[in-house]
């Protein structure tokens, strides 16, 4: 089936415009609910399902190409890691162990199926990176190891379908910690209430904010020239390890910046990096092709199940051994599987205002590690089945 708009320019105005719109609709109770980067998605694989843009096109790499850098860049600029090292460690363990517990379940995934899947070590790295630090991470992943259109279709699929369910049971674990009688009476692990419900204030994405001309264009400058450095380094090593090696170094790079007190204190970063990582979302929205992923992916479900569902009841059990509070069980595992924002805006829910700002850093926590777990995940699966 031919799409509707198939040159270049009207392909780019339909993404930027879904992007837009994806982000007016947060508006709304129901939309933001649904999350954006769920919205998102699901607005991009309307669109191409009903023959109004294509699935695949050479327009749509650009933004995998530029976007992608430009969004690692940007979400990582404002992390101070003198402010990790700050945080009691309670927190961090948490996120440690959040990101331990995916990992170890994605290479036992992989070693049970990525054999049985076309370009299953892959989908391992990216479910792995997706999470433990949340969506751009798969993006971010499945970039670097330069995996095909129809698995990073497949895979966004099945982390929606498989996903969705496990992202709602994290939204509930702070009811089910407060009033629930089996909870209260079998983790009774707690934070004090002056940490809990300590004032503190915490920009919103999509409050008003005041920025200058002159900061977003030392952002883009300093994701561009951070892909630059990146990419060529990158090119001297084997093209099969190239581009993780090129995620990897845009990451530490772009923590290594942020350490900077100049670039680190940046109006916007955050919110431009969301922009990007909704218009590559929108794209990646566009690649799912119903037909295709309900006759082809059953077996992706299940692996994606299995990473994210057993990473879940692994680290339950992990946190119970050492006696976690669940205020930082539940920001951290929202933290992994979604974002560090989404973490926040469940935390403010619960009213725990005294660890939002945790919630946020702890995220980016996982943002960082996504990358470099993922790859890992992915490279160790298919060295130990020789792929």
């Amino acid at each position: 089936m031919d799409a509707l708009i198939k040159s270049p320019i009207g392909l780019v105005a339909g993404i930027t415009t879904i992007a837009a719109v994806t982000m007016y609709l947060q508006n709304y109770k129901f939309f933001k609910s649904l999350g954006l980067v769920m919205t998102c998605i699901i607005l991009g694989a309307i669109v191409s399902n009903l023959g109004i843009m294509p699935f695949e096109a050479d327009t749509y790499n650009v933004f995998f190409t530029y976007g992608v850098p430009l969004s690692i860049t940007m979400f990582l600029l404002p992390v101070n890691i003198r402010e990790w090292l700050r945080l009691a460690k309670l927190p961090i363990m948490a996120m440690v162990m959040a990101a331990i517990s995916i990992f170890v379940m994605g290479t036992l995934g992989g070693l049970l199926m990525a054999d049985k899947i076309e370009e299953g070590w892959k989908l391992v790295g990216m479910f792995v990176g997706t999470y433990i630090g949340g969506s751009p991470n798969l993006t971010a992943v499945g970039t670097g190891l330069n995996a095909s259109a129809t698995t990073f279709a497949t895979a966004n699929a099945a982390d929606y379908v498989v996903g969705f369910p496990v992202m709602l049971l994290v939204f509930a674990l702070p009811n089910l910690f407060m009033n629930n009688r089996f909870f209260k009476k079998h983790w009774s692990y707690s934070l004090p209430d002056d940490v809990v419900y300590a004032e503190e204030d915490n920009g919103d994405f999509f409050e008003s904010k005041e920025w200058s001309i002159e900061e977003v264009a030392i952002l883009f400058a300093l994701g561009s020239l951070v892909n630059f450095v990146a990419t060529n380094l990158a090119s001297y090593f084997p093209e099969s390890v190239s581009g993780a090696i090129r995620v990897i170094l845009i990451t530490t790079f772009a923590l290594g910046l942020g350490q900077i007190k100049f670039f680190n204190n940046l109006r916007g970063s955050r919110e431009l990096g969301l922009f990007i990582s909704t218009c590559f979302l929108t794209v990646m929205g566009l690649g799912i092709d119903i037909k295709q992923f309900t006759t082809a992916a059953p077996l992706i479900g299940v692996l994606c199940g299995f990473i994210s569902m057993g990473g879940l009841v692994l680290y339950l059990i992990i946190c119970k051994l050492f006696k976690i509070p669940y205020q930082y069980i539940t920001t951290s595992i929202t933290a992994a599987i979604v974002d560090g924002p989404t973490s926040a805006l469940v935390a403010s829910s619960a009213n725990w205002s005294g660890i939002v700002g945790t919630a946020i850093v702890i995220g980016a926590i996982g943002g960082a590690l996504g990358n470099y777990l993922g790859f890992g995940a992915a490279y160790l699966v298919k060295g130990l089945l020789g792929l």
